[in-house]
């Protein structure tokens, strides 16, 4: 509070300090605000723009899951992977991480590749297949 001016005297200082204090009962109307617009935001789905709303399908969203890691988990050729497919090579990274734990990986182990390549073909994997339900959706 040193930045405060002289021409504020110190008992309004407080005072503007206690009125910002979160009571229990201002966080627990938070909360419910919270609680409650989620509920809302799961009824009526997901507004991408211009007013439309995309739905979070469970099928859509376990075929995307599927259609990720059913392809990833071909064998390949690639180094990094070892002559494995992308998930089985993440998965024994990370089984080989846990037996050493609890020091975790180190900044060039391939763990942290394995980690971005997969999760990033996961998600874009499940933005895709969820654009792709409800364009097909609205053109029908």
């Amino acid at each position: 509070m040193a930045f405060v001016s002289g021409l504020v005297s110190a008992s309004r200082v407080r005072a503007m300090s206690a009125s910002r204090a979160c009571s229990p009962v201002r966080a627990a109307s938070a909360k419910v605000a919270r609680r409650a617009s989620v509920l809302r935001m799961a009824e009526d789905g997901y507004e991408i723009s211009d007013g439309k709303y995309f739905d979070s399908n469970p099928v859509v969203i376990a075929l995307a899951l599927v259609g990720w890691i059913v392809p990833s988990s071909l064998p390949v050729n690639i180094p990094l992977t070892g002559g494995k497919g992308l998930t089985p090579a993440f998965f024994a990274s990370i089984q080989d991480n846990l037996s050493r734990w609890p020091k975790g990986p180190e900044l060039g182990d391939p763990f942290w590749t394995l980690l971005v390549l997969f999760h990033l073909g996961m998600f874009a994997t499940l933005i895709f297949g969820t654009i792709g339900y409800n364009l097909n959706k609205t053109l029908d």
